[in-house]
């Protein structure tokens, strides 16, 4: 698949990938016009305050997304590990999981 990054310049494959998917993270559910099932809860966990019970809900939201049809993840990556961590400005997460066959881990920072 092919896109365009922050800066206006052409991506695509597995950069293309990581894009769509901290879209996909940070889209509160149910606000895309004609995709109204596309997106997560995430942003709104990662609202409140960063505790370590908000942190493991916020890491199966990001699971729970990547497995949901609607977002359209689960035919190119499988997910096999999600961490949330703390930072200065909000969440990061970590994920490993496989991209076409190919083992992957890349980070989404979730600033609030």
């Amino acid at each position: 698949m092919i896109g365009m990054g922050p800066t206006g310049k052409t991506i695509s494959g597995f950069e293309q990938f990581k894009m769509r998917f901290a879209r996909m993270i940070t889209t509160p559910l149910a606000t895309r016009f004609r995709h109204r099932l596309c997106g997560s809860k995430v942003r709104q966990y990662a609202d409140k305050n960063a505790g370590d019970t908000m942190l493991v809900t916020i890491q199966a939201e990001v699971i729970r997304s990547v497995s949901d049809k609607n977002n359209q993840m689960n035919d190119e990556f499988s997910i096999e590990q999600c961490l949330a961590s703390r930072t200065s400005t909000g969440v990061l997460l970590t994920i490993s999981g496989t991209y076409h066959g190919t083992v992957v881990k890349f980070e989404v920072p979730m600033n609030v």
